[in-house]
């Protein structure tokens, strides 16, 4: 078997994965009921961490290594890019600190289900916190790997390639261009 095909089929299993945490966290979110909180939690945390083992798996870095030598088709280049890409995204983490951010995130989204409608802020507060800090020492992981500032280091992760250079550019167009435009809008619907 190719490297490329090991990579595929080993890739497929864990898309398999993400599918079955895709369910759950749909479930956890118009169905559960309210006091399964806590097991959901764990095992969502248990499942993240099975995945990040699977795709940190050494092997990925040989397949990846061996199937850029293989003749592959254009989408297969992409998808060993892709695939790469999200072995370095993670492979900077420990698993430790998937599980961690696991547990502290499901324990902030189920509070949130209970205090929003009374926007308990107070209720909230500590455990905003703890995701706050377990963001910040993800984004240390890989701002270490990566070169990269904070916040380009995790901004990279759900927007390849973008930098807060990027989005400044992007943004002081859009700030330039809106008070006239929002007062022209203004003026016309007066």
């Amino acid at each position: 078997m190719s490297a490329y095909q090991s990579l595929e089929d080993h890739f497929r299993k864990i898309d398999d994965l993400n599918h079955v945490a895709s369910v759950a966290m749909w479930d956890e979110a118009t169905m559960m009921p309210p006091g399964g909180g806590d097991a959901r939690g764990r095992a969502m945390s248990t499942l993240s961490v099975v995945i990040h083992e699977q795709v940190t798996d050494p092997r990925v870095g040989e397949w990846v290594d061996a199937a850029r030598s293989e003749h592959l088709s254009d989408w297969q280049r992409a998808n060993l890019r892709e695939i790469e890409r999200t072995w370095r995204e993670q492979t900077c983490l420990p698993a430790e600190l998937v599980a961690r951010r696991g547990i502290v995130t499901s324990r902030s989204e189920q509070a949130w289900r209970r205090h929003r409608a009374s926007n308990n802020w107070q209720a909230m507060q500590p455990l905003l916190e703890e995701v706050v800090s377990v963001m910040r020492e993800e984004a240390a992981c890989r701002a270490g790997a990566t070169g990269r500032g904070l916040y380009d280091a995790m901004l990279d992760v759900y927007e390849p390639d973008m930098t807060s250079a990027k989005l400044d550019a992007l943004f002081s167009d859009l700030k330039a261009f809106l008070p006239d435009f929002i007062e022209n809008v203004l003026e016309r619907q007066r």
